[in-house]
């Protein structure tokens, strides 16, 4: 789970010109974006679709979204069922 988020959030990071500055998985800010809250990070129970949101809230970041991150989505356990 955390390489996965880290790499999204260095890739967003390389970006130059951003509609907003990410924050870093493990920051309170990265799970208040997409609703969570009172809870660290080691606590989240990292379901599929709360993965996808974070993927979400890092790749929305930049325009055009991120390509590899599209990919990633479309081709990875995210759409496996449980």
């Amino acid at each position: 789970m955390t390489s996965i988020l880290g790499w999204a959030n260095r890739a967003v990071s390389d970006y130059s010109l951003k509609k907003y500055d990410p924050e870093f998985y493990t920051s309170p800010g990265f799970l208040e974006a997409f609703g969570i809250r009172d809870v660290g990070f080691k606590q989240v129970d990292w379901t599929q679709e709360l993965l996808g949101r974070g993927l979400n809230y890092d790749d929305g970041a930049v325009e055009p979204p991120l390509a590899s991150c599209r990919r990633f989505r479309a081709t990875s356990f995210l759409s496996a069922p449980d």
